[in-house]
């Protein structure tokens, strides 16, 4: 698949793009020279996808697959047949299969009144089948009679995944209303099955830290009714267990109408919101599904299509049909048990782990207990709402503002880039500021326990049960100079919205469910950093980079562990009660209706103070230069990581990171076509800027690449030649006008986005500049020239003071 974004459609832009397609399609040169270049290129992404659960899983796909083209034909072959490629095999290659009878052509977009056909007609209409006989795909085989247990070993790995289900011979079904609507009873029990498995996790009273049921489609061969456990290593045999009992519950007792009706709300909502929505869905959504049906036979539909074919069926949807189903669905086929991790299980491993399901299989369960009817606690009231001191309208930006009584402030911003959505940011306090810099472990442990904590007066699953049918979500983030609750919602459920963000506000639950679930997962997070080459990076070399500052790496995990919910709460809970609060809302909206219901919500929490300057936790170390440093991780896998930094200047006014950031994009450019393209030394190796905006003199543009062990220090060689050479040569006119045109049309293309006007109306919480920033974005990259850029690299790039990190693994 080739795909083009096209920064407009008039029909010059649209007949040159088609043009290149023609040449993709029939014309490629496929020259000796880059044939050759490019198979360090390919070795380079094999390396870069190496990982142990890559092993295991190519393992699996072996046994799993057996005697089928998919188990011994990975799409990125093997080495030793690409180093026999040659310009001639390639093209070969590319002769039999890129043909007229294999071409589908997909165009979306706005082309108003221009008709592409002539201009396809003119650029493909000589594209003419060569003399050779067209021929199908090769079959993909036969499936053998699958391995029933298989259990993978891999020392790296640092959970265990264990999965149980069907599998059966993929049969190829008509793609028509019947079959589309029936089947809804098998999805919908999947989701009522993840849903207690999710409670489980959720409650404390599960051994595993996640489980799924699906259906999974294995590469056109096979179908196979799945349930997958991901555990602890020494919990695999509880965990097991646990997943055996949780779907046996469900096969054996069915569900009860109860938790269907909250899935079917959910389910009619979402259709009725892609009717109403679909008016404005991307092009590029509309593209890659138009591809996908080309090559997965299925009929792409409208919206309202799928509310036509799919809305009676859930409304006639019961729960008896969803347990049928679900029966059905584990009676078929054949026994299907494996297991991934880094425990052997001991000998022989697919013994004991037919053994413990077995044994699980013998232990009764019962019917689950129907969940408690309540209503929403955190209603507001028409009658109650906060007095309104400040109003006026920004006309240039179509933005109403207003501050109530208690200080807070509303930015409304309505909008018809995307239909039916409204985005909700709240910004208060000063985020990590407010508390010293030797207290990260608290930060990261807040960001995930807080919300998952729920509310005073509903847990978090009972608030996701009394949310059902209604678009309402919210999530909880620290940020270095504030903090936020947001959410996405509608224009019909924004009342809503806001009462559940208040709420938050003024009584989040503090249970410590949701801290349990994060301190269980931390301990893989960090076993998995000792094993991957970016966790040296992150755990010692960036805080050395900064002399020690903890505020730029990771909290050691002692210190994440001995956090408690009350150290959560005693830092969070006077910043959500009295700091200032800035509100931005951005989308489908009535401006009226949205004011209202903030002074309902937002209007009538308790006074605001003043922001805070915080001025002495603004200061960090500036980043040392010419730092070199080598590190070792536990692992087999043959990858080093290079990295080099050079430090540079903060983002505090936005100009500042706009010119560090278009720097940055020229250097990035520079490494690609020079360490990729030319010397093939890598994969994917990247440069980019980052700008503090918080702390003053802060910042750096760093490169970042992947290579096999040997060739690392040639690699740093090579990433600092094209630095020099960018300080020596400068930045040239024609890469600075082919780099920015692309990047113009991106950031114009931003601008007509809900998510970024909400990120410049949250901004204004911290900076009262932030829109006029906002309105220089594009006239600051267009005004940027070669000769500014230059002078910034020679600045900055100078190889002296570059930082160089090497990760190598042990014992590869």
């Amino acid at each position: 698949v080739y795909m083009l974004d096209l920064p407009n459609s008039d029909p010059r832009t649209l007949q040159e793009a088609l043009w290149v397609m023609r040449d993709f399609a029939g014309e490629l040169l496929l020259a000796e020279e880059e044939v050759e270049a490019e198979k360090g290129v390919i070795d380079g992404e094999e390396r870069e996808r190496d990982s142990p659960m890559a092993r295991v899983g190519k393992e699996l796909l072996k046994r799993q697959l057996a005697g089928t083209r998919i188990a011994e034909r990975l799409p990125i072959g093997v080495k030793s047949a690409r180093d026999a490629f040659t310009a001639e095999s390639v093209r070969a290659f590319y002769e039999r299969w890129y043909r007229p009878e294999n071409l589908t052509l997909v165009i979306v977009g706005d082309l108003g009144d221009l008709d592409p056909l002539p201009v396809v007609e003119l650029t493909f209409g000589d594209f003419a089948p060569p003399d050779d006989p067209w021929r199908p795909e090769p079959s993909l085989g036969t499936l053998s009679d699958p391995t029933p247990v298989i259990a993978i070993a891999d020392p790296e790995l640092v959970t265990t995944q264990i999965s149980v289900g069907r599998i059966r011979p993929a049969e190829e079904t008509p793609y028509d209303r019947e079959h589309v609507a029936a089947e809804v009873p098998l999805e919908a029990a999947h989701r009522l099955l993840n849903l207690r498995l999710r409670r489980l996790v959720r409650e404390g009273e599960a051994p595993f830290l996640a489980a799924f049921a699906y259906e999974e489609d294995l590469v056109g061969v096979a179908e196979r009714e799945s349930v997958t456990v991901t555990c602890e290593p020494d919990a695999w045999r509880e965990s097991l267990a646990a997943v055996e009992q949780e779907l046996r519950r469900a096969l054996e007792h069915g569900f009860d109408e109860a938790e269907l009706a909250e899935l079917r709300a959910d389910a009619l909502r979402a259709l009725d919101e892609a009717v109403e929505s679909e008016s404005t869905r991307s092009s590029q959504a509309w593209a890659s599904e138009l591809v996908r049906a080309a090559e997965s036979r299925y009929v792409p539909t409208s919206a309202a299509t799928d509310r036509e074919v799919l809305r009676p069926a859930y409304l006639e949807l019961t729960a008896e049909a969803c347990h049928r189903a679900l029966v059905s669905a584990w009676e078929g086929g054949s026994f299907s048990l494996h297991s991934m991790g880094p425990n052997d299980l001991s000998i022989p491993a697919e013994e004991r782990l037919l053994a413990a399901w077995n044994e699980s299989g013998a232990v009764e369960v019962s019917a689950r207990e129907a969940d408690a009817v309540t209503e929403f606690q955190y209603a507001s009231s028409p009658e109650r709402t906060g007095a309104i001191t400040a109003r006026e309208t920004i006309e240039d930006l179509g933005v109403e503002c207003v501050e109530f009584e208690n200080g807070v402030r509303v930015f409304v911003k309505p909008t018809d880039f995307k239909a039916r959505q409204v985005l909700l940011g709240a910004s208060f306090g000063e985020g990590e500021l407010t508390l010293d810099k030797d207290r990260q472990a608290l930060v990261v442990a807040a960001s995930s326990a807080f919300e998952g904590g729920g509310l005073g007066r509903h847990d978090e699953e009972e608030l996701r049960r009394l949310l059902a049918g209604r678009q309402v979500a919210i999530s909880f983030g620290v940020r270095p100079d504030h903090f936020s609750i947001a959410g996405a919602t509608t224009g019909e459920d924004l009342l809503l919205q806001m009462e559940v963000a208040c709420a938050y506000l003024s009584d989040p639950g503090w249970r410590d469910e949701s801290l349990r679930l994060f301190k269980r997962r931390v301990p893989q997070i960090y076993e998995s950093l000792s094993k991957q080459p970016q966790g040296p990076l992150t755990r010692d070399f960036l805080p050395a980079l900064y002399e020690g500052d903890p505020r730029f790496g990771v909290p050691p995990l002692a210190e994440l562990e001995a956090v408690t919910m009350d150290d959560v709460r005693e830092w969070l809970e006077p910043h959500l009660r009295r700091a200032p609060l800035t509100v931005s809302l951005v989308g489908d909206l009535d401006v009226e209706a949205a004011i209202g219901a903030a002074a309902r919500t937002f209007g009538v929490l308790p006074p605001r103070r003043p922001l805070e300057p915080y001025a002495s936790r603004r200061e960090a170390p500036a980043m040392k230069a010419g730092l070199r440093s080598r590190a070792e991780i536990d692992s087999t896998t043959p990858k080093s990581l290079v990295y080099v930094a050079f430090p540079t200047h903060d983002g505090i006014e936005a100009r500042d990171g706009r010119e560090l950031n278009l720097l940055a994009r020229v250097l990035n450019d520079r490494v690609r076509l020079e360490i990729r393209e030319r010397l093939g030394a890598t994969y994917s190796p990247s440069a980019s800027s980052e700008a503090s905006r918080v702390y003053p003199g802060v910042g750096r543009i760093s490169i970042s690449a992947l290579s096999d062990p040997t060739g690392a220090d040639s690699l740093v060689d090579a990433c600092l030649a094209v630095a020099d050479d960018l300080v020596e040569r400068g930045v040239t006119d024609e890469e600075l006008k082919r780099l920015k045109e692309p990047l113009l049309a991106s950031l114009r293309d931003s601008q007509r986005s809900n998510g970024w006007w909400l990120q410049q109306l949250s901004n204004l919480h911290a900076r009262t500049a932030a829109l006029d920033e906002s309105r220089r974005l594009v006239q600051d990259y267009e005004s940027l020239d070669a000769e500014h850029l230059t002078a910034l690299a020679r600045r900055y790039l100078d190889r002296s003071r570059a930082s160089v990190l090497v990760v190598h693994p042990k014992d590869a």
